[in-house]
C-alpha cells in the first residue's frame, strides 16, 4: 500500500517539468530527455531494493546446486542459494543491469525517433539544462523508496529476485505513452495541454497498485505445510 507522502512526492516531482513547460523554459525535447533519464533513476532504486530485501529465499536443490556443493573450494555457496547474501545480491543486480541497459537504449531510440519525426531538426538538450527536473524526480523516487519500502517494512517481506521483474513492463508503458504524447503534441499543437494529459497518464501507470513504485510489492513468502 502506497503512503500519502510518497504519492504527493511522486506527483510533485512530475508536475515540476510541466511547470517549466508552462513558463516557456522547456519544450517537448526536454520532457522526453528527462523522462528517459528517469529510467536510470528507477534502475538505481531497483538495485537498492535488491540489497535491502531481506525476505527468505526458498531453498531449491537442483542438479547444478548439488554438483557445485560437492566442490570443496566453494565455501561461499550458501550466499547463492537459500539465505541469499551480499554476493548473491550482487549477482542479481548484475543480471538485472545488462537487460535494463539494453532496455534503456531501446527506449532512447524510440523516443529519439518519435522526436525527430515530429520535430525535424530537433536536438537532444544538454544534461545540465535538465538538472532541476532530474533532481525533483530523484527526490520523488527517493521519498517513495524511503516511505513505501524502508519505513513500511516492505523490504522484510520482499525477496531480492522479486525486485527486478516489475520495472520493465511498467517503464515500457510509461515511455510509449510519453512518445505518443510527443507525437500528438507535434501534430496537433497545444503541446502543454497534450503533454499534460500524457504526463497524468504516466503518473496513473506509475502509481497504480500493486506496488505502484519501482516494482510490485512482493508477497510474504508462505511456508508450504505439506513440505514439513
Amino acid at each position: 500500500m502506497r503512503s500519502r507522502f510518497s504519492i504527493w512526492a511522486i506527483v510533485a516531482a512530475n508536475l515540476l517539468p510541466l511547470v517549466l513547460v508552462a513558463l516557456g523554459y522547456w519544450g517537448v525535447t526536454e520532457i522526453l530527455a528527462l523522462y528517459w533519464i528517469e529510467t536510470a533513476i528507477v534502475g538505481f532504486f531497483t538495485v537498492l531494493k535488491v540489497f535491502f530485501a531481506s525476505a527468505p529465499v526458498p531453498y531449491h536443490k537442483t542438479v547444478t546446486f548439488e554438483m557445485l556443493k560437492s566442490a570443496p573450494h566453494l565455501k561461499t555457496l550458501p550466499l547463492l542459494a537459500g539465505d541469499l547474501g551480499f554476493i548473491g545480491k550482487i549477482l542479481i543486480s548484475l543480471f538485472f543491469a545488462f537487460p535494463f541497459i539494453m532496455f534503456m537504449a531501446l527506449n532512447g531510440l524510440i523516443l529519439y525517433l518519435a522526436l525527430v519525426l515530429v520535430y525535424p531538426g530537433a536536438s537532444v538538450p544538454p544534461l545540465l539544462s535538465l538538472k532541476w527536473g532530474l533532481l525533483s524526480l530523484f527526490l520523488g523516487h527517493g521519498a517513495a523508496f524511503a516511505a513505501d519500502y524502508l519505513a513500511s517494512g516492505e523490504f522484510r517481506r520482499t525477496r531480492p529476485g522479486d525486485c527486478v521483474n516489475e520495472p520493465f513492463h511498467r517503464l515500457a508503458i510509461m515511455q510509449l505513452t510519453l512518445a505518443a504524447g510527443a507525437g500528438l503534441s507535434g501534430s496537433f499543437g497545444g503541446m502543454l495541454y497534450i503533454m499534460s494529459v500524457f504526463v497524468v497518464a504516466k503518473l496513473a501507470i506509475e502509481l497504480r497498485p500493486p506496488g505502484g513504485y519501482i516494482g510490485a510489492a512482493a508477497e510474504t513468502p508462505k511456508t508450504d505445510a505439506s513440505a514439513r
